[in-house]
């Protein structure tokens, strides 16, 4: 390196699953402290090459995370890909499919309680519902794509703290000064993830009211098999429905209603 630098290798933490994923902290001083553990020239090269980017780990950090599987190693908190085309997010275009669905749930649920009330809870009514939201995707990836192409991407800011959790843990989430720490309550959550998580209430529901569906049965299932997660699935559409602007809204239900 040209200097008096010296490297040691301190352990801060290893995961539940040592053989799967250890995690370790590389740390470049001037001079090296008494406590530190000896080094061999080969760990010092490794550790330097890994600080500069080359293997696993963040450049031009300070740190650099060690992982025996890389692989293995996903990130637990960034949405899984479905497949949705993300060139027009945010627009009215892709949120007509969305209120679609939502229209179907509140006039299936019209329907279910006048026939209800009519003391006609029979196979023909859970025909009737099953037509009414056929509009509705029952594979799980088809639904939550429909979601995602209105919803915004993840952003920078949640890829970085997702894939450096280990750095913004030991930084407490240092974003810069005079800046709220990343992760704590003064930082805005952003909205994707406020849409991520009702777009999951509404895959949730949406499963169980399809099992209801699939398996009445005459005579032992009962309204509330059906109304609840029926409830439960436009709850969680007007939940989403609510991080869109009001106008887009309005504008997608007068284009459904023509």
């Amino acid at each position: 390196m040209g200097h008096r630098w010296q490297l040691y290798v301190s352990l801060l933490t290893m995961l539940s699953k040592p053989n799967n994923l250890e995690v370790t902290a590389y740390s470049i001083r001037d001079t090296c402290p008494s406590s530190a553990p000896a080094c061999s020239q080969v760990e010092r090269r490794v550790a330097v090459n890994r600080l500069l980017g080359i293997g696993i780990g963040v450049a031009a950090s300070p740190f650099a995370i060690v992982s025996k599987n890389a692989q293995s190693a996903s990130a637990a908190n960034i949405p899984v890909s479905m497949g949705a085309d993300l060139s027009r997010t945010a627009t009215v275009e892709t949120l007509v499919p969305i209120v679609r669905m939502e229209k179907a749930l509140i006039t299936a649920k019209s329907d279910l309680l006048a026939e209800a009330q009519a003391n006609s809870f029979t196979p023909a009514t859970i025909k009737s519902v099953s037509k009414t939201i056929a509009c509705i995707p029952t594979d799980q990836t088809l639904f939550k794509r429909a979601f995602d192409e209105y919803s915004d991407p993840v952003s920078y800011k949640q890829k970085f703290m997702d894939q450096n959790a280990f750095l913004v843990y030991y930084s407490k989430g240092f974003d810069g000064p005079d800046r709220p720490a990343m992760g704590t309550s003064q930082d805005s959550v952003p909205r994707q993830t406020l849409q991520y998580g009702a777009r999951n209430d509404a895959a949730n529901a949406m499963s169980d009211l399809f099992d209801e569906l699939s398996f009445f049965e005459d005579g032992k299932s009962e309204l509330a098999d059906v109304t609840a997660p029926l409830e439960r699935a436009i709850s969680s559409f007007e939940a989403y429905l609510s991080y869109a602007p009001v106008a887009d809204v309005d504008e997608a239900r007068r284009q459904i209603a023509k």
